[in-house]
């Protein structure tokens, strides 16, 4: 599902998103939090997942906070960075793309999606 939304409260059960793609496009539609994994803030709706630069050199971005792995129920696992104080109490929490040359920005995961997290150890 692609679209745009103004504004996503991180307490809410969901958000309304104006929809970009298929029948329903123009279409504004509720998406509760529960049946999502993540929520992907991309640079373009035409973009890849290409995690190298043009020359094929692996981007490693500025790390803005402590760099975890998120294990999701359906075997994906996402590199990422902190953007802030971590709560494990919090129902969704935001991150930063390990890979600065992917497509998205941020994602906000939904921790209902997530099966185990875990924290990298910083490089000495």
């Amino acid at each position: 599902m692609k679209g745009t939304t103004a504004r996503v409260n991180l307490s809410a059960e969901g958000f309304y998103m104006k929809l970009l793609r298929g029948d329903l496009n123009g279409s504004q539609v509720f998406v509760p939090f529960k049946e999502l994994k993540s929520v992907y803030h991309v640079r373009d709706f035409e973009g890849t997942s290409n995690a190298h630069d043009a020359n094929g050199a692996h981007v490693e971005p500025q790390s803005p906070g402590r760099k975890i792995v998120i294990h999701y129920g359906d075997g994906e696992r996402l590199e990422c960075f902190l953007t802030g104080r971590y709560r494990s109490s919090s129902p969704r929490f935001n991150v930063l793309p390990a890979n600065g040359s992917s497509n998205n920005i941020s994602v906000l995961v939904e921790r209902s999606a997530v099966t185990g997290i875990d924290f990298v150890a910083p490089a000495t």
